[in-house]
């Protein structure tokens, strides 16, 4: 059921970015849930592909958390939000501007992760896992 308050606001295969992103996390819960012992556990081919897939994610969260900041200052442009609440409150240029420092921080970070990344992922390329018994 489509929540009132998320009427006319743009969606991505029928998704709010809200939505996605909260799907995004579950991914990540249940890629650690996976990952545990369990009576079947992953495979060594399923650890390389599973960070194939994660290396994707982490390639495109740059320009998505770009994108936010960016949607962000174009609503206090156009709109001039208010904070009510929390370190800013009273003060949006202050929290835009405290916005745009971390942003850029963690843009910094981005490609050790994604380097830390590739080299778990290469350094299971070519493993392969016997054929289990079924």
């Amino acid at each position: 059921m489509t929540d009132p308050d998320d009427v006319g606001v743009p969606r991505f295969n029928g998704r709010t970015a809200v939505e996605l992103a909260s799907d995004a996390e579950d991914a990540v819960l249940g890629i650690v849930h996976l990952a545990e012992a369990h009576d079947v556990p992953l495979d060594v081919e399923t650890v390389y592909r599973t960070l194939s897939g994660l290396t994707r994610v982490v390639e495109q969260l740059p320009e998505a958390v770009t994108r936010l900041r960016a949607v962000a200052i174009r609503q206090h442009e156009v709109e001039a939000f208010d904070v009510t609440t929390g370190a800013f409150a009273g003060n949006p240029a202050a929290a835009l501007g405290a916005l745009h420092d971390a942003v850029d921080a963690m843009l910094e970070s981005f490609g050790a992760v994604r380097t830390g990344l590739d080299n778990a992922q290469a350094s299971l390329a070519g493993v392969e896992t016997p054929t289990r018994a079924t």
